[in-house]
């Protein structure tokens, strides 16, 4: 048994309120923030070969401990709006108006953020370098797309025939520093029908990929972190993802969570949320924010 999920139509759009969770603990020190995003996502062509989409950030609120949090916020409004072409298996394939986001850059946001972050002196001339370098380099900055954030929503392999199981291996780079994280992932689609009602899910799951993973690589990552030479160097990873997907192929709500930790001194914990959201209450985020801060 397959599933073939086609592709939203051409002209088709969604707000989706999207909040990301994130919270880094070396031993008592702990660095976290969460944000929360309003963005618009519109179909502008389809074809049998790709989907083209134009993400639009709206609004957005970030609360971070420290600094670099705010320039990633800083860095989101950039790279707003986005098109985006995704292959026949959901995955991100080019970033149209790449050659904007430049643009847009040396005309006037690298002159905004140094005079923003002027107080942080040569770190932020070197952020702003280093910004500058990456807007030359398509390939470079489309790999930032692959790393474990909630543009993960958006390039899930939902386009191509399903099977109702699948296990496959999941890498994500450089997640350790210059140590990758290899997981084998296990994913499982279900399809609902029912009188005016049809949908799809898919649900991750993913585990360790112990015979893939370089153990003696994080241990001296985590010796250099830490300045300890006999220290526990046994990871362990929980990691679930839920995907809903209605009639017109839209994402409507989905979850990701992901878990890395050694006993109790050293973790990483992601979690991020989607859902659909009535364009009327679009017109009033805050409000989407403060109800979600409440919850």
């Amino acid at each position: 048994m397959q599933f073939n999920l086609d592709r939203p139509s051409p002209g088709s759009y969604v707000y989706y309120h999207i909040t990301s969770a994130n919270r880094t603990a070396i031993g008592s020190h702990v660095m976290q923030f969460v944000q929360h995003k309003l963005v618009k996502l519109q179909v502008l062509e389809r074809d049998d070969e790709e989907l083209v989409l134009e993400y639009t950030l709206t609004a957005q609120q970030m609360q971070g401990t420290i600094q670099i949090h705010e320039w990633a916020a800083d860095m989101d409004e950039l790279q707003s709006p986005l098109v985006l072409v995704l292959d026949n298996n959901g995955r991100l394939k080019d970033i149209r108006n790449f050659a904007t986001l430049h643009q847009r850059w040396t005309d006037f946001f690298a002159a905004r953020m140094q005079k923003k972050y002027k107080h942080l002196k040569e770190s932020a001339d070197n952020m702003i370098a280093e910004t500058g370098k990456l807007l030359k380099d398509k390939q470079r900055f489309m790999q930032a797309f692959e790393g474990y954030s909630a543009w993960r929503f958006f390039f899930q392999d939902n386009y191509a025939e399903k099977k109702p199981r699948e296990i496959k291996p999941y890498v994500l780079r450089q997640y350790f520093g210059t140590v990758d994280l290899t997981l084998q992932l296990e994913s499982r689609w279900e399809e609902e029908y029912a009188l005016h009602h049809h949908r799809y899910s898919l649900v991750n799951n993913a585990t360790l990929d112990t015979t893939q993973f370089d153990r003696k690589a994080f241990a001296r990552m985590l010796k250099d972190l830490t300045g300890v030479f006999n220290i526990s160097a046994a990871l362990e990873v929980a990691m679930e993802e839920n995907f809903h997907y209605n009639a017109g192929h839209w994402l409507t709500q989905a979850e990701l969570f992901l878990e890395t930790k050694v006993s109790d001194w050293y973790s990483i914990t992601a979690a991020h949320t989607l859902a659909q959201v009535p364009e009327k209450e679009t017109l009033q985020p805050e409000k989407l924010f403060q109800a979600e801060a409440a919850a």
